[in-house]
């Protein structure tokens, strides 16, 4: 049992606020288990804790998928306008000669039509289909903006991309705390519009060297023309206590934090194999080494 953390209990979030970067890192160590009792969860790290767990499709920082102010905003234009990225995305593939995942023409006849795709406005509860999730998590891993959040299956990688996530970040923008988000990864299973999308490894290395997850919350059951207001995680759990929870901590120890990382092998360079991992590598080194030359 974690003892001396700051507890804020009742709510569907179970929110733990710790203050230094030691106590974090002990909270989020695979050798203890969170005070609701499950052990089994999966980690997604965000650098400002005041975020919502907010579809990557749908954010106001990073790229940003709107419809046109002349088209209102309903879920017939928003699944067309999704599918439209996710076709763009394949597009390109093919220009390289890069291979998808589950290919063949007729999945491409079946699940990559634009048309296809409004019409999931009058079942908006079944979009995206299950035979796109996989070419959808290749996307996601590769910056395509989609309808899937991504989450490792290990705590200490969550708190690196948070971590490193801060120290890109101006020091005028800054947030106050960091956080890293749990969720009970088998309670999904009770859960109608959630599903925790777990694809092969050999679909990304990144993905594999990430050990990563997704989750996808389908939107409840409306009208094709109703004004679009998409559904969150935070929303499907809100009745359902001790199985989300957000681990906080402040910013100020962002490059502590990579210090544990880098103890336990846990950055870029491994978590991006490649020439790009080791340059990420070296740019949160000398990030972090501003950081705290700032503080």
């Amino acid at each position: 049992m974690i003892q001396d953390i700051n507890y804020k209990d009742g709510d569907a979030i179970t929110v733990i606020d710790c203050d230094s970067a030691e106590q974090f890192w002990d909270v989020l160590s695979p050798q203890k288990i969170l005070k609701g009792g499950a052990t089994d969860f999966i980690y997604r790290g965000q650098r400002d804790a005041k975020w919502q767990l907010l579809l990557s499709v749908l954010r106001d920082e990073g790229p940003v998928v709107r419809i046109s102010p002349e088209r209102r905003e309903n879920c017939a234009n928003r699944f067309f306008l999704e599918m439209v990225i996710l076709k763009e995305f394949v597009s390109y593939c093919d220009r390289t000669s890069l291979r998808i995942p589950t290919d063949s023409m007729e999945f491409r006849e079946k699940y990559l039509d634009v048309g296809e795709a409004a019409d999931y406005s009058l079942k908006p509860n079944q979009w995206p289909p299950k035979e796109i999730w996989e070419v959808m998590a290749l996307a996601q891993h590769h910056g395509v903006p989609t309808r899937l959040l991504d989450w490792s299956r290990r705590s200490y990688v969550a708190a690196y991309f948070a971590a490193s996530d801060v120290l890109t970040t101006r020091a005028n923008d800054r947030p106050e705390r960091m956080a890293v988000w749990a969720f009970d990864v088998e309670s999904h299973r009770v859960f109608e519009n959630i599903s925790v999308v777990r694809v092969p490894g050999s679909t990304s290395t990144n993905l594999a060297a990430q050990v990563g997850v997704f989750t996808l919350v389908r939107e409840e059951e409306t009208l094709a023309r109703e004004s679009y207001s998409p559904n969150t995680l935070e929303k499907e759990i809100q009745n359902h206590p001790n199985l989300l929870w957000k681990i906080t901590v402040p910013a100020k120890e962002a490059s502590n934090i990579l210090d544990l990382c880098q103890i336990y092998a846990v950055s870029g360079a491994t978590l991006f194999p490649g020439f790009d991992g080791a340059a990420r590598s070296v740019l949160d080194f000398v990030n972090s080494a501003e950081f705290e030359f700032n503080k």
